[in-house]
């Protein structure tokens, strides 16, 4: 499964957001942008060109920095080349025209779904990112009991991924 530019953009966004760095980075930007104006609109004097840009800017960064980092990817030729995930009781294997790997159960902490992602936790900020659209729901439903039968917390917090016949829902 390759992913289009449009996913992969949602995806560097979601995955620079839900990790503390990135989400203390964007807020700093924002923080930037805001205190810029503020400053300017103190003086009294008309909102300038270059405070507007550079207000446009630090507002902008996170999105900037995700598109850059999905553009590069996408049009890489290792990304570009077609590969396939399979799933089984080792792990997640990644096969691609140059490359074959595999991550172990034991190096993904956690599963979640989030933007339309079924994402595949196997680092800070990291994660294979499964399109939602793109999966079926019996597919989708079995690759997160494979991933919870072989010791990966599954977040079901969400209400999106529903809990696992084999486990008990009364525990805390």
């Amino acid at each position: 499964m390759t992913l289009t530019l449009r996913e992969r953009i949602r995806a560097n966004i979601i995955l620079m957001l839900g990790h503390w760095t990135g989400l203390i980075g964007t807020l700093v930007f924002v923080a930037m942008g805001i205190t810029a104006i503020g400053l300017h609109l103190q003086s009294g004097e008309p909102l300038r060109l270059t405070t507007l840009l550079i207000s446009l800017f630090a507002f902008g960064f996170t999105p900037i920095m995700a598109t850059l980092g999905a553009l590069a990817a996408h049009y890489s030729t290792r990304s570009r080349a077609p590969h396939t995930y399979t799933f089984d009781a080792e792990g997640i294997h990644v096969e691609g025209v140059t490359y074959a790997y595999t991550h172990r159960w034991a190096a993904i902490p956690r599963v979640k779904t989030l933007g339309g992602f079924l994402m595949f936790y196997f680092g800070p900020g990291a994660a294979h990112c499964l399109p939602l659209e793109r999966l079926d729901p019996t597919t989708a439903s079995a690759l997160i009991r494979l991933a919870e039968e072989n010791g990966v917390a599954v977040d079901h917090a969400r209400g999106v991924i529903p809990p696992s016949p084999n486990r008990n829902t009364n525990d805390t």
